[in-house]
């Protein structure tokens, strides 16, 4: 096996692949990357990292001199490809257990074993695919995914909701506490075929941390199995089975109280009431109240003292007294744009809404809680 490329080009293969391996697994295949040289009228250098559930292939252009396959850590060669400073890398064997890697005037001889012993990958050559704007979907699975279950025994929750009528496509993701909803609909440039899927969410996060060079994606499915395409990259997953949450009966349709803020005066007091909690007790619940219908308080007391500090808002309905987990309401804030948003509230114990003063296209859920004392 022998090939040349750009650095550019096989950082970037490289870093994608390497993002589905395990750095220490009692799986030696599960550290490894498997590289692989064609040649002929594509030639092509394809790398593949697999973690048991979560595989990714990338294709990176190549001088191909000559064939071949081999395995290679994916720690050490990232590390390497990391370091290299010149735009030219030449890669090739001396010996069936030793690659030789060139840039400039160095040279790395690292150990390598035959790509023979790699495990095969199902990438689920079927004809059910659905084409989806690339940016679009990225978008939306980084400002909901946050919102998804850590809790492996939440497992319907431990990842986002994908959905669509054919009308709207839905990306959703619910912990028992928050939940977070983003929303496009169909137009006559972009339709939304109707499916419905739940994604892990560390199938989610490398998705969404790859730096992807196309405008569309294509996404297979196939039994319990995904997998998201493009020219250049794909990422298999297995999918989340059992039924998913009617998450829509979950919102509220008749709140108490609305309320017009300013979204980054609200998140820079939130953030600001953070300071006074203490690292070791991050379940202090920050309480926000409306005195009157133009003012917000939000109050928070530890150890270390207390924070007190108030905004103008625009109240309708009944006035607020309620404890919240200050994180949570930072994550939502932070995934909003807009600096004008509505705050919906439905009593002491109703979940409260964060939305869009005009149009549907997101939605952030939370429950009030209970007062934690310091």
């Amino acid at each position: 096996m022998h090939f040349i490329c750009s650095l550019e080009e096989i950082r970037r293969g490289v870093s994608a692949a390497a993002k589905a391996t395990i750095a220490k697994s009692p799986n030696a295949m599960y550290e490894v990357l498997l590289i692989q040289a064609f040649d002929g009228e594509d030639p092509r250098v394809v790398i593949t990292g697999y973690s048991g559930d979560i595989s990714i292939e990338t294709v990176t252009p190549a001088e191909v001199r000559s064939t071949g396959s081999v395995v290679v850590s994916a720690r050490f060669l990232s590390e390497i490809i990391a370091k290299l400073d010149e735009q030219r890398v030449s890669f090739y064997l001396r010996e069936e257990t030793m690659m030789i890697i060139e840039s400039g005037q160095g040279m790395y001889n690292i150990y390598c074993e035959s790509g023979d012993i790699y495990p095969p990958v199902n990438w689920l050559e079927t004809d059910e695919v659905i084409d989806l704007p690339l940016p679009a979907m990225i978008d939306m699975i980084r400002r909901t995914l946050f919102s998804a279950s850590s809790e492996t025994v939440r497992q319907t929750f431990s990842g986002c909701f994908f959905y669509s009528d054919g009308v709207k496509f839905d990306v959703v993701g619910i912990d028992g506490f928050r939940m977070a909803l983003r929303r496009r609909r169909s137009t006559d440039e972009e339709q939304y075929p109707e499916m419905s899927f739940n994604v892990p969410g560390r199938t989610l996060r490398e998705l969404a941390s790859i730096s992807f060079r196309h405008d569309r994606m294509k996404v297979a499915l196939s039994g319990n199995r995904i997998v998201f395409a493009t020219p250049s990259i794909r990422v298999g997953s297995p999918l989340i089975s059992g039924d998913y949450i009617n998450y829509e009966s979950i919102i509220p349709q008749a709140p108490t109280t609305r309320m017009t803020v300013n979204r980054s005066e609200m998140l820079a007091a939130i953030e600001r009431s953070l300071l006074i909690v203490p690292e070791d007790n991050r379940k202090l619940n920050v309480q926000i109240s409306t005195p009157d219908n133009q003012t917000l308080i939000m109050d928070i007391a530890s150890s270390r003292g207390t924070f007190h500090e108030s905004i103008r808002v625009d109240v309708t309905g009944e006035l607020i007294n309620l404890f919240f987990n200050p994180n949570y309401i930072c994550d939502a804030l932070r995934a909003i744009d807009e600096e004008k948003i509505e705050m919906a509230f439905t009593g002491m114990v109703g979940p409260t809404v964060l939305l869009p003063l005009e149009g549907d296209g997101w939605l952030y859920l939370l429950l009030p809680l209970r007062s934690v004392q310091p």
